[in-house]
C-alpha cells in the first residue's frame, strides 16, 4: 500500500477480511527525498500509516525503503533509518534505485545528477545492513531484513525456486518446471474465458537453484556446490563470502557484487537465465 492513499478505515476493513500482513511503501523518512521521488506522502504520513495498520490489528507490518536515491546522503540516510526502531515494524525491504528508461526520473537531468555515485551508494547499503542488524532485523536475503519469524514467505518462495501462478495481464508464473507469462493487455484478459499462457522457458536447473539459494544470506549454498576451492578462497579472504558449518554465504559486502560472484563461481551456465 501507498501511505498517501490509505488510512485506519482501509486497514480495519482489509484486516477484518482476513489479510494478516501489510507492506507499506515508505521509501524514505526524509521529506526532501520523497519529493525527489515524486511521492505524494510525507515522512509523517508514512509513520502514521504504519501506526494505523498496527491499531487496526496488524502485527506483521513491512516497510519498503529505497537506497541511493536523489539527494540522499549518509546523514539523511541515518536520520531516515533512525525512525524505523520507533515503529512497530517486523520486516524491511531495502532496494537500491534503478533508473528505468522513459520514466520521469530518467528525463530529469537535475535529479539524475543528485543521485549518489556508486561508491556512496555502496556505503549507504552497508550502513543500512549494519543498522538494521543492530536493531534486530536479520538480513535473510540481499534486499530483505526481518525480525525473527517474520521472513517473507512470498519472497522465499521465489528464492527456493517454488511454484507460483501468475494471474492477470502481463503476470508471470512457474508451474511444473516451466515459466509462462500472460497476455499483456486488460482487453485480452477479460475477453478470454480462460487465461491464456505463453511459454517462456524451462526453469529449476541446478545452476539456477544454486544462484537463487546464494541470495539467501542466512541459508547460502553447500560448500561442495562450488567445486573449485581456488575461486572461493579469495572471496572469503576479501570479506565477500563466509563459510560456516559447511555452507557458503554472501556477506553484506558480497551482496553488492552478487552477480559477479555468481558468474565467477560458475553457478550459471549459458542455458541458465541471467541473475
Amino acid at each position: 500500500v501507498n501511505p498517501g492513499t490509505v488510512g485506519e478505515k482501509y486497514f480495519t476493513e482489509v484486516r477484518s477480511a482476513g489479510i494478516n500482513r501489510v507492506s507499506i511503501g515508505v521509501q524514505s523518512f526524509d521529506d526532501g527525498e520523497l519529493r525527489a521521488l515524486g511521492r505524494i506522502h510525507s515522512a509523517e504520513e508514512a509513520s502514521a500509516a504504519v501506526l494505523s495498520a498496527k491499531k487496526a490489528g496488524f502485527e506483521n507490518i513491512s516497510a519498503d525503503i529505497m537506497l541511493g536515491i536523489p539527494k540522499q546522503t549518509m546523514e539523511s540516510l541515518e536520520n531516515s533509518l533512525s525512525e524505523i526502531p520507533k515503529l512497530p515494524l517486523k520486516h524491511i525491504s531495502a532496494y537500491m534505485l534503478k533508473v528505468e528508461p522513459e520514466t520521469p526520473l530518467s528525463k530529469d537531468k537535475e535529479l539524475l545528477e543528485a543521485i549518489p555515485d556508486d561508491e556512496i551508494t555502496a556505503d549507504i547499503y552497508l550502513k543500512t545492513a549494519e543498522f538494521l542488524e543492530k536493531h534486530g532485523f536479520e538480513q535473510y536475503e540481499i534486499s530483505n531484513f526481518a525480525k525473527s519469524g517474520f521472513e517473507c514467505r512470498h519472497n522465499l518462495l521465489y528464492w527456493h525456486c517454488g511454484e507460483y501462478y501468475g494471474i492477470g495481464p502481463a503476470a508471470h508464473g512457474y508451474i511444473n518446471g516451466e515459466r509462462f507469462r500472460c497476455g499483456d493487455t486488460i482487453e485480452k484478459f477479460i475477453s478470454s474465458e480462460l487465461q491464456g499462457r505463453i511459454f517462456v522457458d524451462k526453469g529449476g536447473s541446478a545452476g539456477e537453484r544454486a544462484m537463487l539459494s546464494l541470495r539467501l544470506t542466512k541459508e547460502g549454498i553447500p560448500a561442495e556446490t562450488i567445486s573449485d576451492c581456488e575461486r572461493v578462497e579469495p572471496l572469503i579472504k576479501n570479506g565477500l563470502m563466509k563459510k560456516e558449518n559447511g555452507f557458503l554465504r554472501l556477506t553484506p559486502k558480497g551482496c553488492l557484487v552478487s552477480n559477479e560472484i555468481i558468474l565467477f563461481c560458475g553457478l550459471l551456465n549459458e542455458r541458465d537465465p541471467s541473475p
